[in-house]
C-alpha cells in the first residue's frame, strides 16, 4: 500500500502543477465575461505596438518580460494611448475605455506558469474575439548563461516562476522546506544544469537525489494555494537542509544495504576492468526484486554528477557500460526503511573466446557423464579481460552473468545437439563439446568415450569419500566377507553395485554377499528432483575381515660397516627381536608384532646378506615379507664429546655399538667399564677413517691417537656390560708457569705371555722466570727488540725453540710489550713490558740581533744543537704573540747563528717584539724548547722624496719628506759612492726635513744618503740608509 501511495504522490504532483497553470486563466476569463468587447467600443482599434526594452531575457522569466514591455494602442480616429501594465499572474490588459486585450506567448496565454525553453518566442496582443492587433519577437537565453539570486540555506524569500541558484561543497542530499506549504514538492522544483521545458532537464528529488560540488542547481516555485485554501501565493520562504554523504566504496558481489541508509542508499563503485556491469536490488533472502514497488528509481552517475544510466522499479535490473578504475556513484531511492535489502554487482561476460581444460578426458561408454566437473575454463571477453573457473558443474552459462552462452555436443563429427551433462554417451568415439555465444562457436574441446577396460576407474574406500563427482563409475575392494551399504549426502540418490565378469557388468542385489579382497563397482542413480553433481559417498561394510598379508615396518637397531665379521649367527638370533612387523587384514586393520593373536604362528629370522648387509624375514603360512637392512657408514655414528679425559657411552644390550669422536689431545685411548663375570665376549676396535688403529695387545688403554683427528670405536658387548666409558691418557701434558708437565710413554713390562704394557710419565719442569735484556730505551724511530731469557724451576734455560716472541708497540714512545708464547712441551703466554722515552728538547735559542732592512726586519738568533726547525713568534704594537713562520733546517747545521727576514714587519713606526722556539722532530715525536726572551725593534721607513742642490758657495742643500713617527734624521755624505769615510750630520725632530751641508770643496762630486731614527727610552732604532745620490759642487 505504501508503494502505491508513493506512485500516486508522483502522479498528483504533475496534476497540481497543471492546475496551478490553468486556474488563474479560468478566473481571468470569468472576469472578462462582464467586460464589453472591443467591437462594442465607440472607437475601433487599428493596431497595438509592443515596445520591449530589450530583446533577450533570462530564461522563462516572464516577470522580467512583464516589467520591460509596454503596449501602445492606436485607434481609427488617429488617437491612441498606453494599455495598462501586466499584473502578476494576469494575461489581460485594458485601455482607458475598459476594453480588454489578451496577451499571449507563442500559442499560449501570458501566464508565468506558461514557461518556454531557450530561443526565439513571439509575444502577441489579441482582442477577446481572437483578432491579433500586434506581435513581436524576443529571446529567452540559456539557464546556465545567467547568474541568479543565491539561495541561503537558512532561508530565502523567493518569487514564483523565477529561478534561484545554489551549490554544495560536498556530495550531499538536499531537503528543502517551504514555509506554510504542506507538500513542498507540489510547489518547488529543483533542476540541474538543463533548461526547463526542453524535454532534457533533470529534476532533483527532495532528500533523495545526490547533489555534487562544482555544479549549479536551480530552484523555481509555481503558484500555490494559501494556507486557508481560498487564494494563491506567489512568494515563499524556502530553507535548505544539506546532508553531506559519506559514500562507502563497494566491490563486485553481494553486499547488504546498511540499516542507517534510510529511504535512499548511495555508494561508490570503482570498476576493476572495462565492461558491462549489472546492478540488481535483492530482498532479505538475496532474491532478485522483479516488478515490485520496493524502490522508486535508481541511477548511476560519475563523481561530477554526470548522468550515466538510470532505471525505475518497472525494470528488474540495469546493465551499464563502465570504464576501468573510474569512480561512479550508484543510488537507490525510496527504499522501505523497514526492510532489509542487498545489492548485487556483477560484471557481465561478453565472451570472445574460451579455453577449456577438462579434469577428466576418458569416460566409460554408457556409464559416465558430468563432463564439466572440476574443468578449468578460461573466458576472454571482447576487452581482453580473462575470467577463470575451476568448476562449472551444471554449466548454467545462460544464467547469472553469462548471458546467451549455450553448450552443444557432437559424436564423431555428427550434427550438434544440446548437451545434457547427466546423460552418458552410448557410442564409443570422440565427443566434441562446443560453447556458443550469439550463435558463434567461441571454444570447443574433445572427450574420449571408451570401453570399460580402457578407462582408469577411481577407487572409493570404506567410510566417507567427500566431493566425489556423480554420474561416474567407481570401484571398491571389499575388506570383509559380507555386505556393503553405499549411501551419500545427496537427496534422492542411491547406488547400483556391479561385478565385472565375462567382459560385461553384472548388477548385484543390494544384499549380495561380497568376497574379501575382491574388486566391485558402483554407480549413482538419481530418482527425481534437483540433480546434484557431487556428493560424499559413504561405504559401510558388514562382515569378517581376512588376513591378507605380512608387512615388515622397520628394524629398531642401527648397524655399521665395521667389524661385521663379529655378527655371528648367535648374535643375529638375539638381534631379530628388533624386527618390527604388522599383520594386514582385508578390512584395512593392522596388528603389530606386539599383539599377534595366539592362534597365529609367525616365523621371524635375521640373516646375513653378503651384498646388502642383513635380511629381515617374517612369514605366516604362505604370506611373507622381507626387508634388506644396509649397514650405515661409520660417519653416521653418534658423536661423543670428551669432558676432561672421559666420556660415558650409552651401551646396553648384546649389540654392535659404534661411536665417533674427535681426539681432544694426542694420547692413549681405551675403554673403562664394569662387567660381571669377566670380560669374556667383549670386543672393541678403533678406526681412523676405515683404517684399523694398531693395538699392541689386548690392553684396552693402549691405542695411540692424534689430537684433532676423527676416530671410530666399535664395541661388541654382552648384555652384562655396564658403565662403559671412553678414556684418554694424554701423551703430553705441557708445563706452564704454575705447574710441571709430563710426557706419557707406553712401555712393555715383562716378556712372553706375562708381558703387559704400562704408561710411564716423565716430568717437565715448570716455567719459573722470563727476563728482558733491557727495560728502557730512548726513542729513535727504530723498533726495539730486547733479548728474552726463559728459565725453568730447575734453573735451566729453556731453549728458544719452545717459545716465540712477539713485540708490540715497540717503536713509538710509550709502554712496549714483549709477548712470549710457549709451544712444544710448554703452554701459556707471558707478557713483559719495557719503556721507550722521548729524547731531550733542544736548548733555548737567544736572539742576538734585530735589524731594519728595506724588505722588513731581520731576526738573528743562536743555533740550538739537534734542532730540526725554529718557530718565529711576533707581537705587533703590544698585541698577542702569533707564530709568524717556521724555519726548517736541512742536514747538519754548523753555523753559530741563523737569520730570518720578516717581510710583513714594514709598518712605519711599528713596534715589533720577537721570540724564537727551537723544535726537534724525529719520526712521529716532536719536542720543543722554551721560548727565547723577547727582543723589541721599531721599524722606521727610509726617508723618501730626497732632493739635493748646490744651493750656495761650497754648500749643498738636502731636502726630504718628513716622517711624523721619527724622532729625527741622520744625513751622511762622502766623496766615494760606497760611502766610505762618510761624515754624519744628526737632525733632531720629526719635522726637520731640510739641511745645508757647508764647507764642501768646489769642483768635487759628493754622495749623500739619509735615514730616520726613533728613540725609545735609552735605545735608538734606525731605518735603512737611503740609496746614495750624487751632487756636484760647482760653486
Amino acid at each position: 500500500m505504501r508503494k502505491m501511495k508513493r506512485l500516486m504522490a508522483f502522479a498528483l504532483s504533475a496534476v497540481v502543477m497543471l492546475t496551478t497553470v490553468n486556474m488563474p486563466m479560468v478566473t481571468a476569463r470569468a472576469q472578462s465575461e462582464d467586460v464589453a468587447s472591443i467591437a462594442e467600443a465607440e472607437k475601433k482599434v487599428e493596431k497595438v505596438e509592443i515596445q520591449l526594452n530589450k530583446d533577450t531575457f533570462a530564461p522563462n522569466d516572464l516577470r522580467d518580460v512583464a516589467a520591460n514591455v509596454k503596449f501602445k494602442v492606436s485607434y481609427d480616429d488617429g488617437t491612441g494611448g498606453l494599455l495598462s501594465s501586466l499584473k502578476t499572474n494576469s494575461n489581460d490588459v485594458q485601455d482607458e475605455f475598459q476594453n480588454t486585450f489578451r496577451i499571449k506567448i507563442d500559442d499560449g496565454d501570458f501566464w508565468y506558469s506558461n514557461m518556454k525553453g531557450p530561443g526565439e518566442h513571439t509575444i502577441s496582443v489579441t482582442g477577446s474575439d481572437g483578432t491579433v492587433y500586434g506581435q513581436t519577437k524576443f529571446n529567452f537565453g540559456k539557464i546556465d548563461a545567467y547568474e541568479y539570486d543565491k539561495l541561503d540555506a537558512a532561508g530565502t524569500e523567493i518569487d514564483s516562476y523565477k529561478y534561484y541558484e545554489f551549490t554544495v561543497e560536498h556530495i550531499s542530499k538536499v531537503n528543502w522546506s517551504v514555509e506554510g506549504v504542506e507538500n513542498p514538492d507540489n510547489v518547488v522544483r529543483v533542476y540541474k544544469n538543463k533548461e526547463y521545458a526542453t524535454g532534457s532537464y533533470i529534476s532533483m528529488d527532495r532528500g533523495a537525489s545526490l547533489f555534487y560540488p562544482g555544479r549549479t542547481y536551480y530552484m523555481m516555485a509555481s503558484l500555490g494555494k494559501n494556507s486557508t485554501g481560498d487564494g494563491f501565493v506567489d512568494k515563499y520562504k524556502v530553507s535548505l537542509d544539506i546532508d553531506v554523504q559519506k559514500l562507502t566504496a563497494q566491490k563486485e558481489g553481494i553486499h547488504i544495504v546498511p540499516s542507517e541508509a534510510g529511504e535512499t542508499y548511495c555508494f561508490s563503485f570503482y570498476p576493476p576492468s572495462m565492461g558491462s556491469y549489472e546492478f540488481w536490488l535483492l530482498d532479505s533472502n538475496k532474491k532478485e526484486i522483479i516488478g515490485d514497488f520496493d524502490y522508486y528509481y535508481s541511477n548511476v552517475t560519475d563523481m561530477d554528477g554526470n548522468y550515466i544510466s538510470g532505471w525505475s522499479w518497472t525494470s528488474s535490473q540495469s546493465v551499464v557500460n563502465l570504464k576501468t578504475n573510474v569512480p561512479y556513484v550508484v543510488s537507490f531511492a525510496d527504499l522501505n526503511p523497514d526492510k532489509t535489502y542487498y545489492v548485487r554487482i556483477t560484471k557481465l561476460m561478453e565472451p570472445d573466446s574460451v579455453v577449456i581444460t577438462p579434469s577428466k578426458t576418458d569416460f566409460v561408454v554408457g556409464m559416465e557423464a558430468n563432463y564439466f566437473k572440476d574443468a578449468h575454463i578460461e573466458f576472454t571477453d571482447i576487452y581482453g579481460e580473462k575470467t577463470i573457473f575451476d568448476d562449472l558443474t551444471g554449466y548454467s552459462l545462460d544464467e547469472d552473468a553469462y548471458r546467451d552462452i549455450y553448450i552443444y555436443y557432437s559424436m564423431n563429427g555428427s550434427d550438434r545437439k544440446s548437451l545434457d551433462s547427466t546423460k552418458p554417451m552410448d557410442t564409443v568415439g570422440v565427443m566434441t563439446i562446443s560453447l556458443m555465444y550469439n550463435n558463434n562457436v567461441i571454444g570447443s574441446f574433445d572427450l574420449n568415450i571408451k570401453p570399460f577396460d580402457q578407462v582408469d576407474i577411481p577407487e572409493v574406500k570404506s567410510g566417507g569419500n567427500p566431493n566425489m563427482p556423480l554420474y561416474r563409475l567407481y570401484k571398491f575392494i571389499s575388506p570383509v566377507e559380507g555386505t556393503v551399504d553405499i549411501t551419500s549426502d545427496a537427496e534422492n540418490v542411491y547406488f547400483d553395485i556391479y561385478k565385472f565378469e565375462n567382459e560385461s557388468f553384472v548388477e548385484l542385489e543390494a544384499d549380495s554377499k561380497l568376497e574379501a579382497g575382491e574388486t566391485y563397482y558402483c554407480k549413482d542413480v538419481h530418482r527425481q528432483g534437483r540433480k546434484p553433481y557431487e556428493a560424499n559417498i559413504n561405504l559401510t561394510f558388514d562382515g569378517k575381515a581376512k588376513l591378507m598379508g605380512v608387512k615388515i615396518t622397520g628394524f629398531d637397531k642401527t648397524l655399521y660397516d665395521l667389524d661385521t665379521a663379529m655378527l655371528t649367527d648367535d648374535r643375529l638370533d638375539k638381534m631379530k627381536s628388533a624386527i618390527r612387523y604388522k599383520l594386514v587384514y582385508s578390512d584395512g586393520s593392522e596388528v603389530d608384532d606386539s599383539n599377534v593373536p595366539a592362534d597365529v604362528d609367525v616365523l621371524v629370522k635375521l640373516e646375513k646378506d653378503e651384498k646388502s648387509g642383513l635380511i629381515a624375514k617374517v612369514s605366516c603360512g604362505d604370506l611373507s615379507d622381507e626387508l634388506k637392512i644396509a649397514f650405515k657408514a661409520p660417519s653416521d655414528a653418534p658423536v661423543v664429546t670428551f669432558s676432561g679425559n672421559k666420556v660415558r657411552l650409552g651401551i646396553t644390550g648384546e649389540d654392535q655399538h659404534v661411536y665417533q669422536f674427535k681426539a681432544p689431545v694426542t694420547g692413549y685411548y681405551g675403554l673403562e667399564m664394569r662387567m660381571t663375570g669377566g670380560y669374556y665376549g667383549c670386543y672393541s676396535s678403533f678406526y681412523s677413517s676405515s683404517e684399523l688403529v694398531d693395538q699392541p695387545d689386548v690392553d684396552m688403554n693402549q691405542r695411540l691417537v692424534k689430537a684433532g683427528e676423527t676416530y671410530y670405536v666399535c664395541i661388541f658387548a654382552p648384555g652384562r656390560l655396564t658403565n662403559v666409558k671412553l678414556v684418554c691418557t694424554p701423551q703430553l701434558t705441557c708445563a706452564t708457569t704454575t705447574a710441571d708437565g709430563s710426557i706419557a710413554v707406553s712401555k712393555q713390562v715383562g716378556t712372553g705371555e706375562d708381558a703387559y704394557y704400562q704408561i710411564e710419565e716423565e716430568k717437565i719442569a715448570r716455567i719459573k722466570s722470563v727476563t728482558l735484556a733491557a727495560t728502557s730505551y730512548t726513542y729513535d724511530a727504530k723498533a726495539k727488540e730486547p733479548a728474552v731469557t726463559v728459565k725453568n724451576s730447575d734453573g735451566e734455560v729453556i731453549a728458544e725453540a719452545n717459545y716465540t716472541v712477539t713485540y708490540i708497540n715497540n717503536t713509538n714512545v710509550g709502554k712496549a710489550t714483549a709477548k712470549i708464547t710457549f709451544k712444544g712441551n710448554y703452554a701459556g703466554t707471558v707478557n713483559k713490558t719495557f719503556a721507550i722515552k722521548k729524547f731531550a728538547a733542544p736548548a733555548t735559542p737567544r736572539i742576538t740581533k734585530l735589524e731594519n732592512t728595506e724588505r722588513g726586519i731581520t731576526v738573528t738568533w743562536t743555533v740550538s744543537e739537534n734542532a730540526t726547525s725554529y718557530e718565529i713568534y711576533r707581537s705587533v704594537n703590544g698585541g698577542k704573540f702569533v707564530k709568524a713562520d717556521t724555519l726548517y733546517i736541512k742536514g747538519a747545521n754548523k753555523q753559530q747563528t741563523l737569520g730570518y727576514v720578516d717581510f710583513k714587519a714594514k709598518t712605519n713606526g711599528g713596534k715589533y717584539v720577537y721570540k724564537i722556539i727551537a723544535v726537534r722532530t724525529l719520526g712521529n715525536v716532536t719536542v720543543k724548547s722554551a721560548a727565547s726572551a723577547g727582543v723589541t725593534s721599531y721599524y722606521m721607513a727610509i726617508p723618501s722624496g730626497i732632493k739635493m742642490a748646490n744651493s750656495a758657495k761650497r754648500t749643498v742643500r738636502v731636502v726630504y719628506a718628513a716622517n711624523a713617527r721619527a724622532t729625527g734624521y741622520q744625513i751622511r755624505y762622502s766623496l766615494k759612492s760606497n760611502m766610505s769615510g762618510a761624515k754624519v750630520i744628526k737632525m733632531a725632530g720629526s719635522k726637520s726635513a731640510a739641511k745645508n751641508i757647508t764647507g764642501l770643496t768646489k769642483g768635487k762630486k759628493y754622495y749623500v744618503s739619509v735615514r730616520s731614527y726613533k728613540t725609545v727610552g735609552k735605545k735608538t732604532y734606525y731605518s735603512v740608509w737611503s740609496t746614495p745620490k750624487s751632487v756636484a759642487v760647482n760653486k
